[in-house]
This record gives structure tokens, C-alpha cells and sequence, in this order.
């Protein structure tokens, strides 16, 4: 190529980022002669900045733009660019961004605590109108508890005194059927012991008849069953498991706030069950019940403890409708409690009211227990 010709060109940068000849637009040139044309080549003089306005970023040798961050050299007066050194290029919402996040750390160290405290106190507020709703609920209870009088209990040997069985057997459909094949092996001997002292609740209430569970306790002629079974009751039958009823049927103790009651009924019933001495948690219990109105079905559980001031017996045992009123006996056949409740999300736990307001009626009335037919 002839020397003569040649002359010297500024590089140019391309949008790929290499530099190339002005002349050829050869890619990928650096300074000195181009391979393509042989002009000789120099690299440009770094004389101008990027300059940002309103978004806008330009040339601040010629004002040319817009420029991208990629640009290296100005297309219109080839000045390379390097990005503005300058403070005054600050980010536009770096200020508003500082100053909000101030004012956010201010106004959380003045209202998180009192919002805390307003919490507190609406929490508070909330538990003791919690508390003083409990309070008036148990003295509500309480105030409903029915206990027998002297005279009551006379009357109640009166009607011990009966001993009438019922004229007829109730339907083969609520005849209770003990079957102690239907009970898991170690339990089969226990059961025959505990079944002729159960009995089927049946109150009618309106719009039909609710079911429960009840047994002979102490005496032939007591039964001890859940308040709430008797709840809004009209009228209450027991069934025996011998296929015999009574409808003459005597309230002698009724505690809602426990949960327990005592009935005094002229048909005696085969057998009858006595108060257990404890156990300890973990120990294996058992009930007899009419579950979903399937008679004399036997549940099986452990002891978890005892709950609460008032011992209410907390059990991992499954209990359904119709177990309410039931015995918890332990290994020996003697009572723990009376079924009482499930957990609303888990029917395997379950809650048992304690036997010790009826022992405690009892010891204060011992003229019942020594009636003897």
C-alpha cells in the first residue's frame, strides 16, 4: 500500500463495544495501521463526559444524546465518554428515599410503643372480660345446681321402696345387647362385670330425643349420668340392659357447672359400680357407652391428668354422641369420672367430670345407701 496515503484517523467505538476504522469500518482495529485499508489509526483523547439532566443522558462536549451507558465515544464529535465525576449527579429520588426512610424510623420509635401499649391493654381488657365472663357463667351454673333436701331424699326412698319393673320391654331397636366377643381380649372379662350396671339415657326434647349413657353407682336404684344429658329435657327414660324401662324417673342431685347428675329410679338395676381410689397418668381406661345411638359399645383410652382446680379428667380416648353420661373405670372396674366432652378438632381427646360432687352429695345424704329393698 502506498505510504502516501496514509493519514491519521480517530478510532471509532461500534455498538458492539470494539473500536473500529473510520474509513472501512473495519471491527476489532486498535491503534496503528488498519489491516483492511492501512490508514494509520490512534486512539481518541479522552475530552468529554456523560452528563444526566432530567434522565437524559448527553454529551457534555457537543451536547449530543441521547447516550446509552454502553456509549464509549460521541457519534457527533467523536470525544471519548467516560461517566460525569461530578457530586451534582445525584440520583434524583436518593434525597426523597433518605428523607422517608428517616421519617420512618422516627415514626417507629415514637408509635411502635404505643401501639404496643394499646395492644397490651386491649388484650388485657379482653381477659378480664373473658375472666368475668367465666365467673358469671360458673355462679350461673352454680346457682342452677339442684340438691336434694331431707324431704327429697325421703321421697326418694319412697320411690326406692317401688321397685316396680315397667309393664314391657322397650323396642328390640333400643333393647341393649352385651357382647363381650365384640371387646378387645384383655378387656372381655371387665366388660361382663360393667355391663349390667350401664343404662341408656333417653330424654325427649323438643323436636325428638337425645341418647346418652348412665350407670348404676353405689346402689341399684342411683344413676349417675351427665347433666347436659338432661338439658332442656320433658321427660327422661332409663333402659336397662335387660330389655326393661322406667319413665319414673327422679332428679335427686343435678350439677351443670360439673356436668354430673344423680337419679333415683324404682327398677333396680343388675349390678352397680363403685368409686375407683385414682390412678396416675398414662394408666389405661375404658367406658361403655351408645355411641351415634349404637348400645353398649365399649371405648378404650389412657389417662393424660387431671385438669383444673376441680380434677376434670383429661383422657386420650375416642367418645362420640351418645357417650355423654358414661363411666371412666379403671383396670379394677371402679369409676374415675363420667364422660363428659370431646375436643371440638379431635375426637381422641376427650374430658371427663370428676365423681367427687356426687360422693360429695352422698356423704351428705348417706340415707339413701342404706335403704335396703
Amino acid at each position: 500500500m502506498d505510504p502516501l496515503n496514509k493519514s491519521e484517523k480517530m478510532l471509532w467505538n461500534s455498538a458492539l463495544g470494539l473500536w473500529r476504522c473510520p474509513k472501512c469500518n473495519e471491527q476489532g482495529v486498535s491503534e496503528g495501521d488498519c489491516p483492511r485499508c492501512g490508514i494509520h489509526l490512534v486512539m481518541p483523547k479522552p475530552t468529554a463526559f456523560k452528563v444526566e439532566h432530567r434522565g437524559v443522558t448527553t454529551c457534555s462536549e457537543c451536547g449530543n444524546g441521547p447516550l446509552s451507558r454502553e456509549t464509549a465515544v460521541c457519534s457527533l464529535c467523536r470525544a471519548t465518554l467516560y461517566d460525569d465525576p461530578t457530586p451534582t449527579r445525584t440520583n434524583k429520588m436518593l434525597i426523597p428515599s433518605i428523607a422517608a426512610i428517616v421519617a420512618l424510623v422516627i415514626g417507629g420509635a415514637v408509635f411502635i410503643p404505643i401501639a404496643i401499649r394499646q395492644t397490651k391493654s386491649s388484650a388485657l381488657r379482653q381477659v378480664k372480660k373473658m375472666e368475668s365472663t367465666v365467673r358469671d357463667r360458673k355462679a350461673k351454673l352454680k346457682a342452677q345446681t339442684q340438691a336434694a333436701n331431707s324431704q327429697d331424699v325421703a321421697d326418694a326412698i319412697e320411690l326406692m321402696k317401688q321397685n316396680a319393673m315397667a309393664s314391657q320391654r322397650v323396642s328390640s331397636s333400643s333393647q341393649a345387647v352385651i357382647d363381650p366377643e365384640s371387646v378387645e381380649v384383655e378387656w372381655r372379662q371387665r366388660y361382663t362385670v360393667l355391663a349390667p350396671a350401664i343404662v341408656r339415657i333417653e330424654s325427649r326434647i323438643v323436636g325428638g330425643k337425645s341418647i346418652g349413657a348412665g350407670f348404676a353407682y353405689r346402689h341399684p336404684n342411683l344413676i349417675v349420668t351427665a347433666s347436659h344429658c338432661l338439658e332442656d329435657a320433658a321427660a327422661v327414660r332409663v333402659i336397662y340392659t335387660n330389655g326393661f324401662y322406667s319413665d319414673n324417673v327422679r332428679v335427686l342431685y343435678n350439677n351443670p357447672y360439673m356436668d354430673v347428675a344423680l337419679l333415683v329410679v324404682p327398677v333396680q338395676a343388675p349390678s352397680f359400680l363403685s368409686p375407683s381410689d385414682g390412678v396416675e397418668a398414662g394408666a389405661t381406661i375404658a367406658s361403655i357407652g351408645h355411641p351415634l345411638g349404637v348400645n353398649m359399645m365399649m371405648s378404650y383410652g389412657t389417662v393424660v391428668g387431671r385438669v383444673g382446680e376441680d380434677e376434670w379428667l383429661e383422657m386420650k380416648m375416642p367418645l362420640d354422641h351418645g357417650n355423654s353420661g358414661g363411666p371412666i373405670v379403671d383396670a379394677q372396674c371402679h369409676v374415675l369420672g363420667v364422660a363428659s366432652a370431646v375436643y371440638k378438632f379431635d375426637h381422641t381427646q376427650s374430658i371427663a367430670s370428676p365423681i367427687w360432687p356426687v360422693e360429695d352429695f352422698i356423704r351428705r345424704n348417706p340415707a339413701i345407701l342404706r335403704f335396703q329393698q
